[in-house]
């Protein structure tokens, strides 16, 4: 009987530290936010805005809308290499997905018929909540840095019809 519950015993504390020990992984050498597209959160999801005709006045305000019909490209600031485009057919934009953290800018390409407002062109200068962030006629906003699992949305291009 003693013998019985002695393999028992030892059977179960057997049991339990295989069960308990974890099997050993090789560190993953790549860096975190190279993830898989389905888990990563680093984006950037910029977008443009069409001052309202008839009440045109340089800035965001509730009177604008989404403007759709535009290409945007992020481009690496380093390399000045354009890492991802996209077409926005619609007014729900268009995300970049997943971003590698680093230092970018985009360009924003509109149609003929439309142009620019400046960045610090409105009313409030230095308001960056509510100007346009485009600081050349070519579309291309100020660089700006990204960091793992960040999620930069205001980023944004007004523009007005010509």
């Amino acid at each position: 009987m003693f013998r019985k519950m002695l393999i028992g015993a030892i059977t179960l504390v057997t049991f339990c530290f295989i069960a308990c020990n974890p099997e050993y992984v090789d560190p993953v050498e790549d860096h975190e936010c190279y993830e898989s597209v389905v888990t990563d959160t680093t984006m950037v999801h910029p977008a443009v805005y069409l001052d309202y005709p008839g009440s045109e006045n340089g800035t965001w305000d509730e009177t604008d809308i989404i403007f759709s019909n535009y290409t945007v490209q992020l481009i690496d600031a380093e390399t000045h290499e354009m890492m991802m485009e996209g077409y926005v057919p619609n007014w729900m934009g268009h995300i970049f997905k997943p971003v590698v953290p680093g230092t970018y800018y985009l360009r924003f390409m509109l149609p003929d018929g439309y142009e620019f407002v400046m960045m610090d062109d409105g009313v409030g200068m230095f308001d960056s909540d509510y100007d346009s962030d485009v600081v050349s006629e070519d579309g291309y906003s100020d660089a700006f840095e990204i960091q793992c699992h960040e999620e930069i949305t205001d980023i944004k291009a007004i523009i007005r019809k010509i």
